[in-house]
């Protein structure tokens, strides 16, 4: 086996030649991440130990933190081995950390992808600090299925995370500099409230935990009484937001909602609905200048018909398939309004033709 190196700025031609059989491989050197992708052609390419080794001297030499093997198809059972003996992991839950370092160089096809970590340093770091929060969340999120989080933001030093509580959003935000630093923001441009502070030896997975979940409670108790008397409807409004989009329907459509559950209860069942993917909206335009709206949520149904100042709204409490055959009659209607417009521009046709 033979392997040539091209180099072209950024970009790296890596040729393995194995025979009469020849591979070719693209690095892609992101020295401001600082990552190495290699990436081969279809993703049909062979892994070999010698490779392997090969990209990672190419990683370490350039001095990248990362190295990414990416979009490997069909991968064989002793490749596989390949990859964990040189000490690779699989990209899989983690692949929005990955998209959110470098989604200029990373393309993660939903194959299958590898990475390794060369040096013990900022990213890998933060990689495990990510994997401590998001076990953190999951761990919350069941005690409260209203809770909701995901990560915004990843830049050299820095990682946010959009937290809804309790009524409340807010930005967790970890900082890796000499030293860690985790905080709570509310709002942009307000002094943030720190969690935790230290060195990089002394964080630990427990600390992390134990000072999440004091901060935690901390909403909890100052939102308790607020919540009885204002109850939360983040889920309620985000749930009907993906259901339908004129204002006002989407208006009338919660006023109905609200009239068959209690407010904290709805608050809990939309969040649920949402989390479960039990939520779905289609829209369709009609031939005659309008459009059906078609949500499902839970058991139940909407149905929006807009026709040029007309607008009508129905619902379907735990009956979606009323909601199916009502949006199938509005459609015949619609197509057989069509039929008799085309019939009448032919017969006008025929009369100016045999006049």
């Amino acid at each position: 086996m033979s392997i040539t190196i091209v180099e072209k700025g950024e970009l790296i031609d890596l040729h393995v030649k194995n025979g009469e059989k020849e591979d070719v491989y693209e690095l892609y050197y992101a020295k401001e991440e600082p990552l190495l992708v290699v990436r081969g052609k279809n993703g049909q390419h062979e892994v070999t130990e010698e490779l392997l080794k090969k990209c990672i001297d190419i990683g370490n030499e350039y001095s990248c933190e990362l190295l990414v093997f990416e979009n490997k198809v069909n991968v064989k059972k002793e490749e596989m081995d390949l990859f964990y003996q040189k000490g690779f992991q699989q990209v899989n839950e983690d692949e929005v950390w990955f998209r959110k370092i470098s989604y200029e160089y990373l393309q993660l096809w939903h194959k299958t992808n590898f990475f390794l970590f060369l040096k013990n340093k900022t990213w890998k770091i933060m990689y495990d600090l990510h994997k401590c929060i998001m076990r953190h969340m999951h761990e919350e999120e069941k005690e409260d299925i209203t809770f909701e989080y995901r990560l915004s933001h990843i830049s050299s030093n820095l990682m946010n995370y959009l937290v809804y509580y309790k009524g409340l959003n807010f930005w967790l935000n970890i900082h890796v500099k000499k030293e860690i630093l985790i905080d709570i923001n509310q709002k942009r441009g307000m002094k943030p409230d720190n969690i935790w502070k230290g060195t990089k030896e002394e964080i630990t997975e427990t600390k992390i935990k134990e000072n999440l979940h004091h901060f935690l409670k901390k909403i909890k108790e100052k939102q308790r009484i607020k919540n009885i008397y204002n109850p939360p409807t983040h889920h309620q409004e985000e749930m009907i937001k993906e259901l339908i989009r004129p204002m006002e329907s989407r208006v009338q459509l919660l006023d109905w909602i609200k009239t068959m559950y209690q407010p904290l209860e709805l608050e809990q069942i939309c969040a649920r609905w949402r989390k479960e993917k039990k939520v779905e909206a289609h829209r369709y335009p009609l031939i005659e200048e309008g459009t059906l709206h078609i949500g499902f949520f839970g058991p139940h149904a909407v149905l929006l018909y807009e026709h040029e100042m007309k607008k009508q709204q129905f619902y379907f409490k735990n009956k979606q398939q009323g909601a199916i055959e009502k949006y199938e009659e509005i459609l015949k209607k619609d197509l057989e309004e069509e039929k008799k417009r085309q019939q009448e521009s032919i017969n006008h046709l025929k009369k100016l033709r045999f006049s």
